[in-house]
């Protein structure tokens, strides 16, 4: 009796390509909206460098005024309409006499959730006459930018 090599069948099975098909699908589910949120917290994040020229300008009010500025024509350095800092997904930028930045965001399907919103950085006088910035505003919370 001649006993014949069996020749092994290589490859996948449909059992396996299923599973990592299904793998793949939840790891997308889980990226696709975590990288949705990043681009929008990257876009929002054009507010925190509109408003850092302002924000320099204020501090050298204060130093040279003692106070806070009422608005941004106190400001002789900076622009003083708010539609001149319009950007890409900023529309305008204004300054209260309670040391607050509004910067407004532009309606566009690129924001998401936080088109038309608006972030405010406030200036708070603290000890030592220190200059301490915070962060605020009509979008969710996620996608705040960072004050420095």
């Amino acid at each position: 009796m001649i006993f014949q090599k069996s020749k092994k069948q290589s490859g996948f099975t449909l059992i396996e390509l299923m599973i990592v098909v299904t793998i793949i699908g939840i790891l997308a589910s889980i990226a696709v909206p975590a990288y949705r949120d990043y681009t929008i917290r990257t876009r929002v994040g054009e507010t925190a460098s509109v408003y850092y020229p302002v924000k320099t300008e204020l501090a050298v009010y204060y130093s040279e005024n003692g106070n806070l500025p009422p608005t941004l024509a106190s400001l002789p350095r900076v622009t003083q309409t708010p539609e001149s800092y319009e950007g890409d997904y900023v529309a305008s930028l204004s300054l209260s006499g309670t040391g607050q930045v509004q910067v407004s965001l532009k309606d566009s399907n690129k924001l998401g959730d936080a088109a038309a919103g608006q972030v405010f950085f406030t200036a708070t006088i603290g000890s030592l006459n220190v200059i301490n910035w915070s962060v605020s505003g009509s979008i969710d919370e996620k996608y705040w930018p960072e004050t420095r």
